[in-house]
């Protein structure tokens, strides 16, 4: 099993799996777990398990994380959601920057017009978490037109513990707080989040998705949520 931070360059751009240390600052993530751990505090999560919208059996029965959405403004749907407009506005700029380092290594990806989805924040304990191999582009919601996938790593943990594995690639990412990762949403990146035994991990994760273009193709997109040949 290859472990990343031991890979080889050319191994790693072939995986199409982007892994940037440092891509989010340490003040970020803690404010991120802040804010989390404050709405827990206020508010409750409720059980082991906090999954809006899911009617996936193997998630139901196999997912033990708390989960919450990051919002910049109140919406009229269920679930849990932290409204903050400047730490939603940060997690858009700190993806858009890292996102243009991963379209610089895979500039096909420049061509496609893509949005931003949502922003999950989610904590899993000890021996909790989702460790059912799956991908991120399947049937139902939203999934069918999801292209990438991304995720914050905000706090560091132990060696061993935690890393997220990809089964084609015999590749895990160590969780290390401040690296920001990006894959494809397809089958070819087949993975699962490995269990914790020592402390909690958090992490941000989300996905961007296939969108119609406002103009053209080729037309700049004005939101910082997506994405345009124009932009690379």
């Amino acid at each position: 099993m290859t472990v990343l931070k031991t890979l080889p360059k050319l191994q790693l751009q072939n995986s199409f799996i982007g892994s940037y240390t440092d891509g989010a600052s340490k003040e970020y993530c803690d404010k991120v777990i802040n804010a989390f751990n404050s709405f827990k505090e206020q508010d409750g999560l409720g059980g082991d398990s906090n999954i809006p919208h899911s009617n996936d059996p193997s998630q139901l029965r196999f997912r033990k994380d708390h989960v919450l959405y990051l919002e910049d403004q109140a919406l009229p749907m269920d679930g849990y959601r932290i409204v903050n407009p400047t730490l939603m506005q940060e997690t858009k700029n700190i993806l858009s920057e890292n996102l243009q380092k991963y379209i610089k290594d895979y500039p096909s990806l420049g061509l496609q017009n893509i949005e931003l989805c949502s922003i999950k924040i989610q904590k899993t304990e000890p021996k909790g978490g989702f460790h059912v191999w799956h991908c991120e582009h399947q049937s139902g919601n939203n999934h069918p037109l999801r292209v990438l996938a991304w995720t914050i790593y905000l706090n560091d943990i132990p060696e061993g513990e935690g890393e997220t594995e990809f089964l084609e690639y015999g590749i895990r990412i160590p969780p290390k707080k401040g690296t920001v990762c990006f894959f494809p949403a397809s089958f070819t990146h087949t993975h699962r989040g490995n269990a914790v035994y020592s402390c909690d991990k958090y992490i941000a994760t989300g996905w961007y998705v296939l969108v119609q273009p406002k103009e053209s193709p080729t037309s700049t997109v004005g939101s910082m949520m997506r994405v345009s040949p124009e932009q690379n």
